[in-house]
Formats: structure tokens, sequence, C-alpha cells
């Protein structure tokens, strides 16, 4: 958190502001993340409620944030349906972290019924947004077949995406799909290069790669 919105969070809780509007002009999804930082660590009502209001004008950072306090009890009792209202809120504008964090939810089936079809929907949405988890959560999806039928063609299209964003196991299973032979030609040479990108991102798996290595 910069000093400038530390000093804005001071000032929302000695002025007891609520309206966003009351501090100038200021970047509002930054400030709702240093506003749920405070949260975090010193429960506050006008936090909270200018949080809120942060949310009900569409901030895409608030959003996610309020889901947050409702998910993690931070501040408030923990209210899972609120959670999803929240995250469902920030979809509505397309925000690819509540998009991500619905498609985890639903993928899991943890504070609702597992649905992987709506969970394939909310990573799409994301990972077409560039975000490099739900690239890989998509990828997963259309490697193991779940929602969706197995595409090894498109788990891979996904896969390096991930991978050119620093995601070092979505480089290990495109080596290990050239070791079987899954959606492409068997290739342990790719495989091994494929393989050493990911430890260069430092994701080090060995399972399907050591004996090829040590020979």
């Amino acid at each position: 958190m910069t000093d400038k919105y530390s000093k804005l969070v001071d000032r929302i809780i000695i002025e007891r502001l609520e309206d966003p509007d009351d501090l100038g002009i200021v970047d509002l999804s930054t400030l709702a993340v240093a506003i749920y930082q405070r949260l975090e660590k010193e429960p506050c009502e006008e936090l909270f409620k200018m949080l809120d209001n942060l949310s009900m004008r569409e901030i895409d950072s608030a959003c996610y944030y309020m889901s947050r306090c409702y998910y993690l009890g931070v501040f408030v009792e923990k209210d899972y349906q609120k959670t999803i209202y929240y995250l469902e809120l920030g979809d509505y504008i397309d925000d690819y972290c509540c998009q991500y964090r619905l498609g985890r939810i639903y993928f899991e089936g943890e504070i609702i019924t597992k649905d992987y079809q709506k969970a394939f929907e909310y990573f799409e949405k994301a990972a077409k947004q560039g975000h490099p988890e739900s690239q890989l959560a998509l990828a997963d999806m259309y490697y193991e077949g779940y929602g969706v039928a197995v595409d090894y063609k498109k788990a891979r299209y996904w896969y390096e995406l991930a991978g050119e964003q620093g995601i070092g196991i979505a480089y290990y299973t495109i080596g290990a799909m050239y070791l079987k032979g899954e959606g492409v030609p068997m290739n342990p040479d790719i495989a091994a290069k494929y393989q050493l990108k990911a430890l260069e991102l430092e994701y080090s798996h060995d399972t399907y790669f050591k004996k090829y290595l040590e020979e």
C-alpha cells in the first residue's frame, strides 16, 4: 500500500467518510485494495461501508474484496451467499479475478454445488482476458475432460499461453504430452526442452522426465 492511499484510508476512518466522492480524484480500484488490506488488520465499519459503496459503483477490485470479506469473515460473519453475490457482480463487469474465483468455486464444489460446466465458462471468460491462472485451469479442463470433451490441441494452446506468462507447470504439462504422445507426436527431445522451460520458471516435477534426462 502506498503512503498516499494509506493516508486516504486514515482519512476515511478519522472523518467517518462513506462516499468515495469525498476523497477527490483517486484511483478507486487501488483504494479498494488499500481498504481491504487495512480491514484485515483493523476492523472498521467506515472502511467496510466505503468498500461496499465502491463495489456498488462496479469497481472491480472492490467486488472481489467484498467477496473475500464474506468468504473469510473479515469484519463480518462468513456468508457464502454474499460471497457469490459479489463475485457475480464482478463477473457482470467482466473482472477476471472474480471470474477465476467463481471458476474455482464451481470446480471444487467448495461452497456451492460442484458444476464443471459453469467452472469452464468462468475460466474461459477470464482466460480470454489473459489471466494466466485461468488459462492454466482452462487447459487442465481440456486436458482432463472436466466439463468438456478431452481436446489435447486446445489444452496445449492454453498451456502455451499460461507458460508464456510464467506458469511453469503449464510448460511441464506440455513436456509430458510430448513424452507420452498425447495429441502430439511422441518426442522426448521436445519434452526435455519444455521441462527445462519449466525448471527456469522454478517448477520441478521429474516423474515423467527423470529417466530421459539421466540418459
